[in-house]
């Protein structure tokens, strides 16, 4: 919902084409179809087109919090560092609760 209480339309967008001769693709309203990888080849990476709202990226501490580290746990390295950190981290309270369900597990 978009701050009046209406719903947003969102629209997928996707370049196609080389550097050279590139077209923008608007898809269905508010129909997504898999992402595409966004390096090289003829497509590029999708894109969400919401004319009422925008999205911003988390920070690295959204991220840390999410993952159930603590605040400001990967401080001290870049924020791309930060990201690809935690991006490929387990989160922490779901490998605890796993392993406690398999724990208690009698053979």
């Amino acid at each position: 919902m978009n701050g009046g209480g209406q719903v947003a339309v969102a629209y997928p967008l996707t370049l196609r084409g080389r550097d050279d001769g590139m077209e923008m693709e608007v898809g269905e309203p508010n129909l997504y179809n898999a992402l595409k990888a966004g390096d090289g080849g003829s497509s590029r990476q999708q894109t969400v087109l919401t004319p009422a709202s925008a999205v911003r990226r988390l920070t690295p501490r959204e991220c840390e919090r999410l993952q159930g580290f603590p605040d400001d746990w990967t401080a001290g390295f870049s924020d791309s560092c930060r990201y690809r950190m935690l991006g490929n981290a387990v989160a922490v309270p779901v490998a605890r609760w796993l392993f406690s369900r398999m724990a208690s597990v009698r053979l």
